[in-house]
């Protein structure tokens, strides 16, 4: 059987990326998802005066579309 040049460059790539993902796997320490009591994208707001707002000042009692329609007026 005879290989082509094509077929011995995918091979190497498909190596490669074997070797690449096992790396990784390798260096990320964890093989499990570990439950944390961080919430993932919870706000962390800098200074000590600011507020949270639930909603754009105006918008309270819209449905979201008409909120949209509200803020692409601005």
């Amino acid at each position: 059987m005879k290989f082509q040049k094509k077929h011995i460059l995918f091979a190497a790539l498909i190596l490669a990326l074997g070797a690449a993902v096992f790396i990784n796997w390798q260096f990320s320490g964890s093989s499990s998802v570990k439950p944390t009591a961080k919430e993932l994208g919870a706000a962390t707001y800098v200074s000590k005066d600011a507020k949270a707002t639930a909603d754009q000042p105006g918008t309270i009692g819209l449905s979201p579309k008409e909120k949209m329609a509200k803020i692409r007026m601005y």
